[in-house]
């Protein structure tokens, strides 16, 4: 989505790219529909079958980090990137 983006707004001021906002996430929209949205990011898939959570790190004491890390990662697929955990929690038969 960086790209398009990127390619949709090359040349453009601030204002000019305000302006054509609409037209912008319009080629971002398509983009991810192309790519399947799930493919671009699981906050986008289907909430039938699999739920995506961040939790912010700063919520937590460094004890509760531990406590929560062991808890969540074995119920769920657990990633730490950009100062949160990123939960997957499958939902119905995976």
């Amino acid at each position: 989505m960086i790209g398009v983006f990127e390619s949709q707004t090359q040349g453009m001021t601030l204002a000019q790219a305000s302006a054509n906002a609409a037209t912008i996430q319009a080629a971002m929209t398509n983009a991810i529909l192309a790519q399947g949205p799930s493919n671009v990011s699981k906050h986008c898939a289907d909430p039938a079958t699999i739920s995506v959570v961040d939790v912010p790190l700063s919520n937590f004491s460094a004890n509760g980090r531990t406590l929560f890390r062991a808890i969540a990662a074995a119920r769920s697929r657990l990633l730490e990137e950009n100062n949160v955990y990123h939960m997957e929690i499958q939902l119905g038969n995976p």
